[in-house]
């Protein structure tokens, strides 16, 4: 009984996200230049402390501020010059889909209860990072780019994902939010590509 409600509310947020989504910009193939940058820190969070994910971007202008790691995501927020990011890890493999589940939407946000959890584990530490703050946007890859659009949700911020699931209605989306995907991403093939498409796709 429980399966069923999961897939039928999956199915009734897919109905309504495919309605919703066409205001937000989509890009195929290739980020320019500014959001290689965060793919940069999109794939570093990945790593398992702040010192490892340090050596992961000495190449790069961006600096370990704060590092958390949860069970179902990492949270980052790294800097340069003016400039501020929190990101989160997505599935680290495919022995940790579970962390899809469960597929329940949420009552309070209308998302899926799965990336809700997700955000909530980190929560505390990204608000205590950001507090104050007017220059911060937020990155992630799959999981993590859900994560991503929860948190500038909360933060009325920028928000950038890569292969980001179909896990909750636009309304739901800052204004302010880009989303790459790819043809032969996991959650892209999973999800359906006619739940992403839209306005913007090059």
């Amino acid at each position: 009984m429980q399966c069923l409600q999961d897939w039928c509310g999956l199915v009734r947020l897919a109905v309504r996200f495919f309605v919703c989504f066409p205001k937000h910009r989509h890009v195929v193939t290739g980020a320019d230049d500014d959001d290689d940058t965060l793919l940069e820190v999109a794939n570093a969070v990945y790593c398992t402390s702040a010192r490892d994910m340090a050596l992961r971007l000495r190449a790069t202008p961006w600096r370990v501020q704060h590092f958390a790691a949860a069970k179902r995501t990492h949270a980052c927020l790294v800097e340069r010059e003016d400039r501020a990011v929190v990101a989160f890890r997505g599935m680290p493999g495919a022995r940790d889909y579970a962390l899809n589940f469960p597929l329940t939407v949420d009552p309070g946000c209308g998302a899926l209860r799965a990336y809700v959890l997700a955000w909530q584990e980190v929560q505390d530490d990204v608000l205590e990072w950001t507090k104050g703050r007017t220059n911060v946007e937020f990155v992630g890859h799959s999981v993590g780019g859900a994560v991503a659009v929860l948190a500038a949700n909360a933060h009325n911020s920028r928000v950038t994902t890569f292969g980001c699931p179909a896990f909750a209605t636009a309304d739901l989306l800052p204004d302010d939010a880009t989303h790459y995907l790819t043809e032969s991403d996991f959650s892209h093939a999973c999800w359906g590509a006619g739940l992403h498409r839209g306005g913007g796709r090059v």
